[in-house]
C-alpha cells in the first residue's frame, strides 16, 4: 500500500504523540507505591554496612556511618534513598563526594553519579532517635512498618531485601543483641566494639539491634543454643519461668521445621525481655523482642496467662517462616504474615495444653476481638489498599490478627488440612528469601486442592463486614434464613432444640439474601444457627429466643457451645436487645458455678463492664454489693488456683463499695491474705491502682506508700510517671494530660495509654469527657511519632468507659469538623467510637428511662 507524503507525516506525528513517556516520580513524605515499584525494578543485590557509636547518656546523639552497595539497571533518573532526618555530614557516591538534595524525607542521588551495575555509597550521619527507644540504661530499635529510614538511610520498602553487616560501639558493661552472629568483641578505653556477621536477605523493618544493661541466660535444647536477655530484678520470678520460656521456644522451632519441611532459616536463637515493650513481641530474625511481663508470669498464673505466653512465643517463632523467610511484597498484604503466625501458633501449643478444648480456645482467642471491629462502621476488608507506607501502621488491628485466622480456619476446612500444609510448603519453597502476595498463595492453594477459590476469596478476604442473620418460622414449619446487608457464603449447621434437647440438625450453604428449608420439628424452643461453633456473624434473636437463651445457657453441657451462646447474647446485648440487668443476672449465675476458665472469664468481664459503664451511680450500690459478694464467695471457696486468680483480678478491679474497698485494702497492707494466692510486686501495684481509682478514702497515702515500696527501677519509674493520672485530683489529672501532649513525654507508649485509661476511669474524673476532643486533635501527630499500635491504644484507653450523650456528640462533632481527615485513621476512630455509641444507646434505653 502506498502513502503520499502528507499522510506519511501524519502517521509519524501520530506515532510520536503516542509514545509513552517515562512516568516522573513525585517525591512525597513516606514511601509511595509508585516510588517503591520504580526502585524494585531498578536496584538489586543490596548490602548495608552500618556502624553506630552509642554513648551511655541518652541525651547525646548517636553518630553513625553507612556503606550501601547495590546494583543499578537503569541510570536515566535520579535515585531516592530514604532518610527522615536532616543530619547527613557527608556522602560519597562511587567514591566521589557529592551534594545531595533532601526532598520530602528522601536523599536524591544524582543520576550522573550512578553507573550500570554495582554502586557504592558512603554516608556519615547522626542517627535519628524516633525509633531507637532510648532509655537511661538501654535502647532498642523497632522499625516496623517503615521506620528504618527514621534511624538510618536505606531503601525502606519490604520488597528490597538486603544483607546487613553491623558494628556497635557501646559502653563496656553493656550487652548487645542483633540479627547476625557476633564475629568479634574488643574492649578499649571503657568502650566495647561488637562486630556482627553478614545476615541473610531481610527486609528493612526486620533489621534490629538492642544494647544496654541486660543480664543474659543461655540454655541448649535439641542442639540449639538459646540466649535470653532481661532486666528483671526478681530473680525468683526469672528462675520460676525459665524452663517454660526456653522449652516453648524449642518446641515451636521443632514443630515448624516439621510442618514446613524447611529448617529454621536463621540460625540464631536470641530474645530480649524488654520492660514496657510496645507490643507483645516482634519477630526480628534471630533476635526476637518481647514485653517482659509477657514472658515472666506471676506466681500461680491463670491458665489463660500460660496459654497467652505459649501462643505469643509460637506466633513470633512462626514469623521466621511466615513473614521473614517469605515477606509480603507490599504492606497491603501485611495480614498474610500475621494470619499464618497466629494460625500456626494455635496448632503449635495444642500438645502442651491437652486439658484445654482447643476449638474453644480458638473461638475465645479470635471471635470476640474480630466482632469488636467487624460490627462497626470502621471495619474494612482483610486485604486493604495502601498507597504510601506512611499509612501502613493503620492497617494493623483486630481484623488481620483475629478475623483473618477465622477465615483461614474456614479455608482449611474447605480444602482440607493436608492440602493447606502442602500448599504452604510449596509457597515457602517457591518464594523463600524473597517476597510474595496473597494472590500468589491463593493461586497455589487452588491448584493444590483442585478448587476454584475465587468466590470465597472475594466474599471473605476482599470484602468488609460480617454476616447478619435473622430467621422466621412459618405455620407450615418452613424456616427462612435472611441475610441483612452484604451477602456472604457460609456453611451453617442448624440445631433445632426442644425440651432442652437437640431434636433435629440440618446443614445448609447460605449464599443468598433469603433461603428456606423445611423443619420436621413443630414449635421449637430455640434454633441455633451456629451449631458447628465456628460460624461467623451476628445472629439477631427475637425476644422469645433471647429469654430462652438467658435462662438455659448455664444448663448447656458442651463448653464450646456454651461459649458461642455467650457470644450470641453479647452481640444482641450490644444491639440494645437485652437490658443490662438481665444480662448481669445471668452472668452472676454463671460465676457461681462455671468451671471452664474461658467462660468464667467471659462472665466476669461482663459483670465488671456492666457495673463500670451502666450501673455506676450511687443508686446502684446494692447491685454492686451483690456482685462483689457473689464473686468474693466463689473466690474464697474456689480450690483451683487459676480460677481463683481470675476471680481475684475481677474482684480487685470491681470492688468500690466500702466493704469491698476495705477487703482489698487489707490485702494490700498484708493485714489479711487469701489462702492459695501469693501476691508479687506487680500484684501490689495493681491493688494500689484499683484502690486509688475506686476512691478509697486513704488514696493519697496508698499512692505515696506504694511508690516507696517498689524495688524494680523500671516499675518504679512507670508508677511515678502515672501518679498524676492516678490521683483523685482533677488539677493533677490535667497536668498529666498536658504532659503527654508533648511527643517527648510519649516515648514509652504503654505508660501513656495506661495513664489515659486512668483519666477516663468511671467516676475518677467527672470532667474526663473534656479530654476527648484534644486527644482526637492530637491523633495524627501520635500516628506520625508513635508505633503502629499506639493510635488505637490511645483511642481504646480514652473511649473505653464512656457512655454519655456528651461523649457521643464530641466524637461526632470532631468527625464532622474534619471532612478530609485521613481515611484509615478515621476508621480507627469509628472502630473505637462504636462502643461509646452502643453504650450510650443501651444506657439511654434501659438505665436513663428507669431513673427518669
Amino acid at each position: 500500500m502506498k502513502l503520499n507524503l502528507f499522510h506519511a507525516v501524519l502517521v509519524v506525528l501520530f506515532l510520536v504523540s503516542c509514545k509513552k513517556e517515562p512516568q516522573q516520580i513525585t517525591y512525597e513524605e513516606g514511601i509511595s507505591s509508585q516510588l517503591a515499584e520504580k526502585r524494585f525494578k531498578t536496584i538489586s543485590n543490596v548490602v548495608y554496612q552500618y556502624t553506630f557509636d552509642i554513648p551511655e547518656k541518652k541525651e547525646i546523639p548517636i553518630e553513625a556511618s553507612a556503606t550501601i552497595q547495590f546494583n543499578v539497571s537503569d541510570t536515566s533518573e535520579d535515585l531516592a534513598l530514604d532518610f527522615t532526618e536532616k543530619t547527613i555530614h557527608s556522602i560519597h557516591v562511587n567514591s566521589k563526594k557529592v551534594t545531595t538534595q533532601l526532598k520530602s524525607q528522601h536523599l536524591i542521588l544524582p543520576k550522573e553519579q550512578l553507573k550500570l551495575g554495582q554502586n557504592s555509597i558512603d554516608i556519615q550521619f547522626t542517627a535519628g532517635n524516633l525509633s531507637l527507644n532510648r532509655n537511661d540504661e538501654f535502647l532498642y530499635t523497632l522499625l516496623v512498618p517503615a521506620r528504618a529510614s527514621s534511624v538510618f538511610p536505606c531503601f525502606d520498602q519490604p520488597d528490597i531485601k538486603a544483607r546487613y553487616k553491623l558494628t556497635l560501639l557501646v559502653p563496656q558493661k553493656w550487652e548487645t543483641i542483633a540479627n547476625g552472629k557476633k564475629v568479634s568483641t574488643t574492649i578499649q578505653n571503657n568502650r566495647k566494639e561488637v562486630i556482627y556477621s553478614k545476615t541473610k536477605p531481610i527486609s528493612t523493618y526486620l533489621f534490629a539491634f538492642a544494647a544496654g544493661k541486660f543480664n543474659s541466660i543461655e540454655r541448649e535444647i535439641d542442639g540449639r543454643k538459646f540466649v535470653l536477655y532481661h532486666r528483671e530484678t526478681d530473680l525468683e520470678k526469672v528462675n520460676r519461668n525459665l524452663d517454660a520460656i526456653f522449652n516453648l521456644h524449642a518446641k515451636a522451632y521443632n514443630w515448624l521445621e516439621d510442618y514446613t519441611d524447611i529448617k529454621n532459616p536463621y540460625q540464631d536463637y536470641e530474645f530480649v525481655a524488654i520492660p514496657s515493650f510496645q507490643y507483645g513481641g516482634m519477630e526480628h530474625p534471630g533476635s526476637i523482642w518481647y514485653r517482659a511481663s509477657s514472658l515472666f508470669l506471676e506466681k500461680d498464673p491463670t491458665r489463660m496467662a500460660q496459654m497467652n505466653r505459649a501462643n505469643l512465643i509460637a506466633h513470633e517463632v512462626a514469623h521466621m517462616w511466615f513473614g521473614n523467610l517469605v515477606t509480603m511484597k507490599w504492606f497491603d498484604d501485611v495480614w498474610l504474615k500475621e494470619v499464618f503466625a497466629n494460625f500456626m501458633a494455635g496448632k503449635i501449643i495444642q500438645p502442651d495444653f491437652k486439658d484445654i478444648d482447643h476449638q474453644l480456645l480458638f473461638i475465645e482467642s479470635n471471635y470476640p476481638s474480630a466482632y469488636r471491629v467487624d460490627r462497626t462502621e470502621g471495619t474494612h476488608p482483610v486485604q486493604q489498599k495502601l498507597d504510601n507506607l506512611n499509612n501502613a501502621g493503620s492497617l494493623y488491628g483486630r481484623i488481620i490478627y483475629n478475623k483473618a485466622p477465622i477465615l483461614i480456619n474456614h479455608l482449611e476446612n474447605k480444602i482440607g488440612e493436608k492440602n493447606l500444609q502442602k500448599g504452604l510448603q510449596e509457597y515457602l519453597k517457591t518464594y523463600q528469601n524473597s517476597n510474595a502476595t496473597w494472590d500468589n498463595l491463593i493461586t497455589i492453594l487452588g491448584e493444590v486442592s483442585n478448587q476454584d477459590l475465587s468466590l470465597w476469596n472475594q466474599y471473605w478476604v476482599k470484602s468488609s463486614g460480617m454476616p447478619h442473620y435473622t430467621i422466621n418460622l412459618d405455620d407450615k414449619n418452613n424456616l427462612t434464613i435472611n441475610q441483612i446487608g452484604t451477602i456472604y457464603e457460609q456453611q451453617l449447621n442448624i440445631e433445632v432444640i426442644k425440651d432442652s434437647k437437640i431434636v433435629e440438625t440440618q446443614s445448609i450453604l447460605v449464599n443468598q439474601k433469603t433461603q428456606q428449608i423445611p423443619l420436621n420439628t413443630t414449635q421449637p424452643d430455640f434454633i441455633n444457627l451456629f451449631g458447628n461453633h465456628d460460624e461467623y456473624g451476628y445472629y439477631e434473636l427475637d425476644s422469645k429466643y433471647i429469654n430462652w437463651l438467658l435462662s438455659h445457657i448455664n444448663q448447656e453441657v458442651h463448653d464450646a457451645k456454651r461459649y458461642v451462646y455467650w457470644l450470641i447474647l453479647n452481640e444482641n446485648f450490644l444491639h440494645a436487645k437485652i437490658p443490662p440487668t438481665q444480662l448481669l443476672n445471668t452472668a452472676l449465675e454463671t460465676i457461681q458455678y462455671e468451671k471452664n476458665s474461658f467462660i468464667l472469664n467471659k462472665a466476669l468481664s461482663i459483670v465488671n463492664s456492666i457495673h463500670k459503664i451502666y450501673l455506676n451511680s450511687p443508686k446502684e450500690q446494692s447491685s454492686l454489693e451483690n456482685s462483689e459478694n457473689i464473686i468474693w464467695d466463689r473466690l474464697i471457696n474456689e480450690s483451683n488456683t487459676s480460677l481463683k486468680r481470675s476471680l481475684w483480678n475481677t474482684y480487685r478491679s470491681l470492688a468500690s463499695s466500702p466493704n469491698g474497698l476495705d477487703k482489698v485494702y487489707k490485702i494490700w497492707t498484708k493485714e489479711e491474705k487469701i489462702e492459695g494466692l501469693d501476691f508479687s510486686e506487680n500484684d501490689q501495684i495493681a491493688m494500689s491502682q484499683s484502690l486509688i481509682l475506686n476512691q478509697h478514702p486513704n488514696w493519697e497515702l496508698i499512692l505515696n506508700e506504694q511508690s516507696k515500696k517498689i524495688q524494680n527501677p523500671d516499675r518504679k519509674k512507670r508508677y511515678e510517671f502515672l501518679s498524676d493520672a492516678l490521683a483523685n485530683d482533677a488539677s493533677k489529672n490535667d497536668i498529666f494530660f498536658k504532659k503527654i501532649q508533648l511527643a517527648k513525654n510519649r516515648e514509652i507508649e504503654n505508660w501513656v495509654s495506661d495513664g489515659l485509661a486512668f483519666l477516663h476511669y468511671p467516676n475518677h474524673n467527672t470532667n474526663s469527657v473534656n479530654y476527648l476532643i484534644p486527644t482526637l486533635e492530637l491523633l495524627e501527630e501520635i500516628q506520625q511519632t508513635g508505633d503502629i499500635f499506639f493510635p488505637n491504644a490511645v483511642l481504646r484507653s480514652s473511649f473505653g468507659y464512656h457512655s454519655s450523650n456528651e461523649a457521643v456528640e464530641n466524637i461526632e462533632q470532631f468527625l464532622q469538623n474534619h471532612p478530609d481527615y485521613p481515611e484509615k485513621l478515621e476508621k480507627k476512630i469509628q472502630q473505637n467510637a462504636d462502643l461509646v455509641i452502643r453504650n450510650n444507646m443501651i444506657y439511654n434505653q434501659y438505665i436513663k428511662e428507669k431513673k427518669d
